[in-house]
């Protein structure tokens, strides 16, 4: 049975073609530097660290990003008259997630921006200089676009029968899911889950993309009758930085 990270990676690409980070509460950071293995991102170090100066960009407005795992995820929402009420006065409600499959996956963020860094001819230029200082290895890749979100609830189920009853608001309720707000997510009870990240505030960054230098061989010249004595005849290397796909994603991905 594929593991439960490789189903809630492959269905977060196939919707959204970001990867995800797993755990889904780390928190990864713009320069985050690591390496591919099997679906997840290890950091190693960053472009900081490295000494690599980059600058981001805001890519603008506030998104919502809502996926459920087809057919394995039923939601209700109930009113709780007979419990206190929440500050500010609101009663409560009870929203119910039950998951009739494995590995399905609840998905829900509100208020979410996308950041990247915008300079990434630049970068590359700095990368190629580390490259060829030895210190850069070439199975790194480097994180360079987060979504980070608001209010944010993300389950995955370890087995069928897994569920959460979150209390949340009604004024928490984002169109179009149900998503908890910044003081109503408490007396949470899951059972039966993976994962599970209840972020009120948001400052989680559950999705990612990352590039990567490659080294590709440059032809040789056609005709070279005065090549100085003692030159290389090996073709010159060529660098290319260039967005991961999901396959290396998938596969991990280390270059000799």
């Amino acid at each position: 049975m594929q593991a439960i990270h490789k189903h809630y990676t492959r269905e977060l690409y196939k919707q959204f073609h970001y990867f995800a980070t797993w755990m889904p509460h780390l928190v990864l950071a713009l320069g985050d530097v690591g390496v591919l293995r099997e679906h997840r991102f290890d950091r190693m170090t960053s472009l900081a660290e490295l000494g690599v100066d980059f600058t981001t960009l805001d890519r603008g407005g506030r998104a919502e990003y809502s996926y459920s795992s087809t057919g394995k995820v039923d939601i209700s929402l109930d009113g709780e008259m007979s419990v206190p009420l929440l500050p500010g006065g609101e009663p409560p409600l009870m929203l119910t997630v039950t998951f009739s499959g494995a590995h399905a996956t609840y998905f829900r963020a509100a208020q979410c921006r996308s950041e990247a860094i915008s300079d990434l001819p630049s970068l590359e230029k700095a990368l190629i200089g580390l490259r060829q200082a030895g210190a850069w290895r070439l199975e790194y890749v480097v994180v360079t676009e987060l979504v980070r979100t608001g209010p944010a609830v993300i389950l995955v189920a370890d087995q069928a029968g897994a569920r959460a009853n979150l209390r949340v608001t009604a004024e928490s309720l984002p169109v179009p899911a149900p998503v908890g707000g910044a003081a109503a997510l408490n007396g949470s009870v899951t059972s039966g889950l993976a994962a599970s990240v209840i972020a009120a505030e948001g400052d989680v960054t559950p999705l990612f993309r990352v590039a990567k230098l490659r080294r590709t061989l440059g032809g040789r010249p056609r005709i070279n009758v005065r090549r100085p004595r003692g030159a290389s005849s090996a073709p010159r290397e060529v660098w290319d930085f260039a967005a991961v796909s999901w396959e290396e994603f998938a596969e991990g991905s280390e270059d000799p």
